[in-house]
């Protein structure tokens, strides 16, 4: 075959198993299609936004910073820390067209939240400002936000018959919303 100029390798392809967003604001995250689809930019730039499209959007994990959750900072004023606000998560994931393909995504972690949060109330507020189809599949980074002050909530979370807070420090919002009402 390969006499005849018929290729037997397939094309090389990089499979991205987890990707890790760092801190960056939205901006840094939407989906830049006309890159992706443009014949007229360079290698780099495409190479990026193509990474970028596959981190997003075929992952098996994906590590996404979400400092900021409510209104005492503003979205604007979030980007303008390098930082993600809980309001972009639906202009970000619909640039990648996930609202409509939730499962596409297979486990989004949230982490590097705001100290200011204590960890039920970080996992509140995403729960109401996330789009629902995302409650599946996302977690929360909260061990860090657990007092040693607020006993209620420390038995919520380290409470052995629910074992709502995983080895790794992470809350599945599906299982707060559960455990919460």
């Amino acid at each position: 075959m390969l006499k005849n100029g018929i290729s037997i390798k397939e094309e090389e392809k990089v499979i991205l198993e987890i990707a890790y967003t760092g801190d960056t604001c939205a901006n840094g995250l939407i989906a830049k299609k006309s890159l992706i689809l443009s014949s007229e930019i360079s290698k780099k730039s495409f190479d990026d936004a193509s990474y970028l499209h596959q981190a997003i959007t075929n992952t098996n994990i994906l590590f996404c910073e979400l400092t900021f959750l409510d209104n005492s900072i503003t979205p604007e004023t979030a980007a303008g820390k390098g930082h993600m606000h809980v309001l972009d998560l639906k202009t970000v994931f619909s640039s990648y067209d996930l609202l409509n393909y939730p499962t596409r995504v297979r486990k989004i972690i949230f982490f590097h939240l705001s100290h200011r949060y204590t960890a039920s109330s970080a996992l509140n507020k995403i729960i109401s400002l996330l789009p629902t189809e995302f409650s599946m599949c996302c977690e929360v980074a909260v061990a860090a936000l657990i007092s040693d002050e607020n006993a209620k909530e420390r038995n919520l979370f380290l409470n052995t018959d629910i074992e709502m807070l995983n080895s790794y420090g992470c809350v599945r919002l599906c299982e707060f919303a559960k455990h919460s009402k």
